[in-house]
């Protein structure tokens, strides 16, 4: 640890008074930074091998952050501390950002799942639409090539089929079967996905924190895949990843549940966020967000799967196979 104080208090020119490791983040290393002048910031170590594109995480943030202040709404996100006109800084072969502590409990134990449910639809929401008008006039980079686009999976899962050993090929079969329906449902339904809009791309309500657990101020945080996106991909990874009464690592015997009236609530919370601003082709889509985010995020683990587990960590060797039947469970109820 004395080594990380070191680089923090190089590159940002600050003076720690203590320092702890944040945990519950999948991909960067973040620290809670108590400096000797009694402010508290958040201190991230970006994970190269998930980004290798960071600068294009940096062009994108300065853009949002920019964007935002100028609106007058920089608080719906953390505020980055900037050393000399930059958020990332190189040292040491490591990067390196520091941020705005937000304080307040991540969970939001204290409100019952409905309200927080429509506080952070609300809050991507209005994220989105704060900056999306900004598309066309301002350079975006693409963070993660075809992230979500269903096509580009789908063209991945197919290759993954030929080339998969036998053995986990026949495991599956039952499963890529029912993937396959379901892309030609979807193809039935949604025409060509526009990316009209910058969207978050990485939309679940963990990824809000509400300031003194108030929640009417959500803050948007893991700002690492903001990129031009689809309105269905923010709405579509919130009911995937909330609405199920089932963890999406519950792999129990037991039915998966959809919870209505926390869909209701995300629904209502974005459609208020967006100030209903759609065009007609996007309120023609938005009742598939859940189905089309689901069935792309359980083909991936599939896709995984029948390529050996390379992507996604795993503790046991049919692990991706039970994530894409889950996947594959909630995609049909969300029809």
């Amino acid at each position: 640890m004395d080594i990380i104080v070191h680089q923090i208090q190089t590159i940002f020119g600050i003076h720690i008074d203590s320092i702890s490791e944040l945990k519950g983040g999948h991909i960067n290393a973040s620290f809670f930074v108590k400096e000797k002048n009694g402010r508290h910031s958040v201190v991230q170590k970006v994970n190269q091998h998930v980004f290798p594109l960071w600068d294009r995480i940096e062009h994108n943030l300065i853009n949002t952050q920019t964007i935002l202040q100028n609106k007058g709404c920089l608080k719906i996100i953390p505020s980055f501390f900037l050393v000399n006109g930059k958020i990332h800084h190189e040292h040491d072969d490591f990067i390196w950002r520091r941020m705005e502590y937000i304080s307040g409990d991540p969970q939001s134990r204290f409100h019952n799942p409905q309200e927080r449910a429509f506080h952070a639809s609300k809050a991507f929401a209005q994220f989105s639409r704060n900056l999306s008008p900004f598309l066309h006039s301002l350079e975006w980079k693409e963070i993660i090539p075809k992230f979500h686009q269903l096509e580009h999976r789908r063209i991945n899962f197919e290759r993954s089929i030929i080339s998969s050993k036998k053995e986990r090929r026949e495991q599956a079969q039952e499963v890529i079967l029912g993937y396959q329906n379901g892309l030609i449902i979807l193809n039935k339904v949604l025409p060509e996905l526009n990316l009209n809009r910058i969207t978050h791309n990485d939309a679940k309500v963990t990824n809000v924190l509400f300031r003194n657990g108030q929640m009417v101020d959500a803050v948007v945080i893991d700002l690492d895949t903001v990129m031009p996106g689809n309105v269905m991909f923010d709405l579509g990874d919130l009911i995937r990843t909330f609405v199920p009464l089932k963890p999406e690592g519950d792999f129990s015997a037991s039915r998966q549940v959809v919870q209505s009236h926390i869909m209701e609530a995300l629904r209502a919370g974005f459609q208020e966020g967006w100030e209903n601003q759609w065009t007609r082709e996007e309120k023609q889509m938005l009742p598939f967000a859940g189905p089309y985010m689901t069935l792309l995020i359980g083909l991936r683990f599939l896709t995984d799967y029948l390529e050996n587990d390379h992507y996604f960590k795993v503790e046991y060797d049919n692990q991706n196979l039970l994530r894409a039947k889950n996947q594959l469970e909630l995609f049909e109820l969300l029809l």
